[in-house]
């Protein structure tokens, strides 16, 4: 089978959650015999590209991972690149996405993010050729992808657009356009899959008849470290916390921070691992000089190195100020036996059961995560209930996520009578 893979930005510029998921299910998929392609947007600089489309479009292919990618970027970008769903001001994407399938002929397309790369989906409905869709956050239905308007507030829906009217970006008119198209596009899909049941129940409530299915996620175990230590009260070592993950406003690391300073005296340490975008640069700069000397800001870690990272962190802290759907670092967590205290919201809200393998604290409220960071410092025992709690969680495998995926190709080709059906990952 020859399976072509979109998503809005991926490795090794760009390595978050999403890129990750795609990355393994192609893997997955290409080591059981299958051909797979990934089809990205970059923002790398002109001289990464080795070759011309037409006068706005650069691309280069190359290998990551053992898995072939084509990367592109338009040289003259349209306004509403990062939230139209296609570019009908720039026809030139529309043709470079014809070359791209004509040259590759694929059986099916599975997206994990459409952002940037909405042409060829479009093109994709037009060649009748069948695609999946992964839906990883709320950009189908928010332009910006996070439901957090411009005020900082979490919005609840779209409510068909009629909430919209709090975010720029889009006149009402574009919006109402823009609504329409995504649901068009979802509802054209083979089939339209969540890795959480609450943004499946966002997304069923946004677009009613949508019929979202959750599939979670699988975790690769292999650079993982199960957690063997055990805590007492009387400890004279520093409680380690960290965060870990994107350093954006909505990501809350401002509040590992604030809870820090509200513990003067405490002997604790806070890791912060990740990096900033560029338009996020002066808030992290402000950020750090609040921070004091029991705060290091670390940087970015690779996928071998997570499980070294880890094994020096007692307590993850995930403070978003956003509807987490499923953050691979609460996973990569629990699988390594570490309880995490996050945000009551969400798909968090799912997995961390407050109390049993991990505390949950009210959205914003720096305060009543330093009362939890405290009490967890002065009562260490409780770690040791909260990972045997998480020696019994279960998280499916790559694998067992790569074979689920497997079975639903293999029925939506049944249903247009492909012969490659009856072929691959038995």
């Amino acid at each position: 089978m020859r399976i072509l893979y979109l998503v809005h930005q991926f490795y090794p510029m760009c390595y978050t959650g999403t890129e990750k998921f795609v990355l393994n299910i192609a893997k997955g998929a290409q080591k059981a015999g299958n051909t797979v392609r990934v089809v990205t947007y970059g923002f790398y600089p002109e001289e990464f590209y080795d070759q011309q489309f037409k006068d706005n479009i650069l691309y280069k292919t190359f290998a990551y991972s053992g898995v072939e990618v084509t990367c592109f970027c338009l040289l003259r970008e349209p306004v509403h690149l990062h939230g139209a769903l296609s570019f009908p001001e720039n026809p030139e994407t529309e043709a470079f996405a014809d070359m791209i399938l004509d040259a590759y002929s694929p059986d099916l397309i599975h997206s994990g993010h459409i952002m940037r790369v909405g042409s060829f989906i479009k093109r994709a409905r037009e060649r009748n050729i069948p695609y999946i869709m992964t839906l990883t956050d709320f950009w189908m239905f928010c332009h910006k992808g996070i439901m957090v308007t411009d005020k900082g507030e979490i919005c609840e829906g779209s409510d068909t657009c009629r909430n919209c009217a709090q975010c720029a970006g889009f006149t009402s008119g574009q919006k109402l356009e823009r609504h329409s198209e995504a649901e068009e596009v979802m509802k054209s899909a083979a089939m339209v899959l969540s890795p959480s049941q609450f943004l499946a129940d966002m997304y069923n409530k946004e677009f009613p008849g949508l019929g979202v299915q959750v599939r979670f996620q699988g975790m690769n175990f292999s650079h993982l470290i199960r957690k063997q230590k055990r805590y007492a009260n009387d400890d004279t070592e520093p409680l380690v916390f960290a965060f870990m993950g994107t350093l954006s406003p909505h990501k809350g690391a401002h509040l590992v921070i604030e809870a820090m300073n509200a513990l003067p005296d405490l002997d604790i340490r806070m890791l912060v691992y990740g990096s900033a975008a560029e338009i996020n640069a002066a808030w992290l700069e402000e950020l750090k000089q609040k921070a004091d000397d029991r705060c290091e800001f670390r940087g970015t870690y690779n996928e071998k190195e997570v499980g070294q990272v880890l094994e020096g962190i007692d307590v993850v802290i995930i403070p978003s100020m956003w509807y987490e759907n499923y953050p691979l670092v609460l996973h990569e967590a629990f699988a390594s036996f570490i309880p995490v205290v996050g945000t009551a919201l969400g798909g968090m809200a799912e997995k961390i059961k407050d109390g049993v393998n991990g505390c949950t604290f009210p959205v914003g409220d720096s305060a009543a995560l330093a009362d939890i960071m405290r009490n967890m410092a002065a009562n260490r025992e409780q770690i040791n209930r909260f990972q045997d709690t998480l020696r019994r969680f279960m998280i499916p495998t790559v694998e067992q996520e790569v074979y689920g995926y497997w079975e639903r190709y293999k029925e939506i080709l049944q249903r247009r009578g492909n012969h490659y059906a009856d072929t691959g990952m038995e």
